[in-house]
């Protein structure tokens, strides 16, 4: 657009390796040798050094410049990093409360210049999420670490929820929750310090959403219920033998992203898995067996 515009003085400002540019795009040259510029800029030692190096190339005789970027930082605010464990495509799971929920953090986030992520792991779904804010991650079995960074943990699910692991975990590592009015909580060692509440019908989402990013919850220990397995269970080890060398060969029955091969999987595929393997994806009802293969 230089051709098209008049003015006293014309700046090229170099904020490029123009030789990268070109060896790496081909036959690329910067505009520097127009005859209407009249000052070169290069936005750092680097930048200067290298438009010199192209101006003695083409005979310019006007020398760079350096005159570094400018920065300016707004105040440094805390992102709220929010994660949940879950189906969303089970109905009772609460993936509709995830939407509004979203729907709401949105519009708090742009009323008052606030951001948020929320990492949520769940398996394949035709939920579709519409917000920069939300990051879909594929299910996975390590996702304690990911609890344990967060700011708060979100259960929405309808109540069924007879103990819940998500919200154990959460409340172990000294993470807030937020859920709906789940019965189970009643039981648990919580206050209104660790715990913020979404009502069944989301009436008070836009509450739910100003509390994440206002409240101020103070740090926290969590005791686990005493569990009574050592009096319930046998004593000493266990006698099971299973053939750990035995392999099986296995059909994909449903459709859904395998976290060990690291693909989607559709119905009709076949593969050999372990006999571990083989009866966790078959309690997940998302294979059948077709035949058991010794390795021996």
């Amino acid at each position: 657009m230089i051709d098209d515009i008049e003015a006293e003085e014309y700046y090229f400002v170099s904020h490029a390796n123009y030789e990268e540019l070109h060896r790496v795009h081909g036959g690329y040259i910067p505009p520097i040798d127009n005859p209407k510029l009249t000052h070169y800029i290069g936005v750092s030692q680097f930048a200067t050094d290298k438009l010199e190096e192209y101006r003695k190339k083409i005979g310019k005789k006007i020398k760079t410049i350096k005159c570094y970027n400018p920065l300016t930082l707004e105040p440094k605010q805390k992102l709220i990093h929010l994660v949940s464990a879950c189906r969303l495509d089970d109905k009772v799971k609460g993936g509709g409360r995830t939407l509004k929920l979203i729907e709401a953090l949105d519009r708090y986030c742009e009323e008052n210049n606030r951001n948020y992520i929320w990492t949520i792991f769940t398996n394949p779904t035709k939920i579709k999420i519409n917000s920069p804010n939300v990051i879909q991650m594929q299910p996975r079995l390590d996702v304690r670490p990911f609890i344990a960074d967060a700011d708060y943990v979100v259960q929405l699910s309808n109540d069924m929820e007879t103990y819940g692991y998500t919200i154990n975990e959460a409340l172990g590592y000294g993470v807030p929750i937020v859920t709906t009015p789940l019965s189970i909580l009643k039981e648990l060692p919580i206050t209104d310090n660790e715990h913020i509440v979404l009502d069944w019908d989301c009436e008070n989402v836009d509450e739910v959403a100003r509390q994440i990013f206002e409240k101020e919850v103070k740090p926290f220990e969590y005791k686990p219920l005493k569990d009574d397995w050592d009096n319930i269970l046998a004593k000493g080890r266990s006698n099971y033998k299973q053939d750990w060398k035995k392999t099986y060969l296995v059909e994909c029955i449903e459709a859904y992203t395998d976290i060990v091969k690291n693909k989607w999987i559709e119905p009709g595929e076949q593969w050999e898995v372990d006999y571990l393997r083989m009866e966790y994806l078959n309690d997940l009802g998302l294979i059948k067996v077709i035949e058991e293969i010794d390795t021996k």
